[in-house]
């Protein structure tokens, strides 16, 4: 998608030799440069150098032999569109499972995996090598209530990913190349060797949703998933036709949806999730967890915050956990983990920011493990014939 900018104005009365064109991302901080290197003959300019998500200001003048006008008059746009991007699909009832098997989830006992979220199975019950030092955020559902409807949820995610039309094909291996958001699909199986990057360009809502027919693979000690352009992890979907092996090493992001099974080889990390919708989860002293990027801001009285916000407070890093209005002056900031702060209509809690800019999530609680009452009997029962 190209991204510009058609500016026009109206003619300055008498004579001109052009006009000067400058721009800014607000009302008055135009650059003092003009866009143009010699004045714009005609009433109308294309900008093709703009950006996603970003607001543009332009001041236009008027030109006479080189001399500019006194006055000028200017225009701000709405911020630049994005591209097209799928929208994310709805984890549901499985939202809270960093883990969810199908038959059993295995760790290699004894190994210090780490799952962010909970962990469970069904239809199957076993959930083993968990135990000391492996940990686990959330709650185990072995066989429960709430695996099954998480099981139900997870299947249809998977469906209605796999039913997207308009994928675009994409070669077999991946491994060092870039997608943006959108629907793909490789030939049959997809491997990844190297590094393949997700770019959301900006975009913090941008999807990615890779339909694999068969099998999914990332090569030992070489392969990546990275994130960038505002790419979240939870936007991400690997959908995956039979099985997924995750080879040793390998530092992953997104979320797997596997028909079958999902083998995670050891030293594996995953920002994401795994789904096994009729098999087996394996794991080897993994580490799983969610992380969402951030936007970062400075704190500044008197200013709208919004929600998961990340802003740097002179010392360290608060995250917005109730968006509002900064008040006046800045709060006396309470720096014990997990407490909150009020600040106007606002309140901060501290957090510890991994390359200033992502912050480790948790995912939503379970769901209460009860199943749904029995309906209640009819009542009012007459006879309406009888012959």
């Amino acid at each position: 998608m190209v991204h510009q900018i058609t500016i026009q104005w109206n003619a300055s009365p008498g004579p001109i030799t052009g006009y000067n064109i400058r721009r800014g991302t607000a009302n008055g901080n135009e650059a003092a440069t003009p866009l143009n290197l010699t004045p714009i003959v005609g009433t109308s300019y294309t900008d093709n150098t703009v950006y996603p998500g970003q607001v543009y200001s332009y001041e236009i003048s008027a030109v006479y032999n080189g001399v500019e006008s006194a006055e000028s008059v200017s225009v701000i746009s709405v911020p630049v569109p994005f591209a097209a991007s799928p929208l994310a699909l709805n984890f549901g009832a499985s939202a809270s499972f960093g883990v969810l098997g199908a038959s059993n989830v295995t760790n290699v006992p004894g190994t210090p995996t780490v799952v962010s979220g909970d962990v469970g199975v069904s239809p199957g019950t076993s959930i083993t090598g968990f135990g000391a030092p492996a940990s686990i955020s959330g709650v185990f559902h072995p066989g429960d209530f709430v695996a099954a409807a998480a099981q139900t949820a997870a299947l249809s995610t998977f469906t209605l990913g796999m039913s997207l039309a308009g994928a675009a094909p994409i070669l077999a291996d991946i491994g060092n190349t870039t997608l943006t958001p959108g629907i793909y699909a490789p030939p049959s199986s997809l491997g990844i060797t190297g590094p393949v990057i997700l770019d959301a360009k900006g975009n913090g809502n941008g999807v990615f949703v890779i339909q694999i027919p068969s099998t999914l693979t990332t090569a030992s000690s070489n392969s990546s998933v990275v994130l960038v352009g505002g790419t979240q992890a939870d936007n991400v979907f690997w959908l995956v036709g039979s099985s997924a092996t995750l080879g040793s090493n390998t530092a992953f992001a997104g979320n797997i949806l596997a028909q079958t099974s999902i083998s995670v080889s050891s030293n594996v990390s995953i920002n994401g999730r795994l789904m096994a919708l009729t098999g087996a989860i394996t794991m080897d002293d993994d580490a799983l967890v969610m992380f969402l990027t951030g936007a970062l801001a400075v704190w500044a009285p008197s200013t709208p915050f919004a929600l998961g916000q990340i802003v740097f407070d002179g010392i360290g890093y608060e995250e917005v956990t109730a968006d509002g209005m900064s008040g006046g002056s800045a709060p006396a900031w309470n720096r014990a983990p997990g407490a909150s702060t009020p600040d106007g209509t606002l309140t901060w809690s501290p957090i510890n920011a991994i390359g200033d800019v992502v912050i480790l999530t948790g995912l939503p609680p379970s769901l209460p493990n009860v199943p749904p009452a029995p309906p209640a009997a009819p009542t009012g029962v007459v006879i309406t014939s009888e012959s």
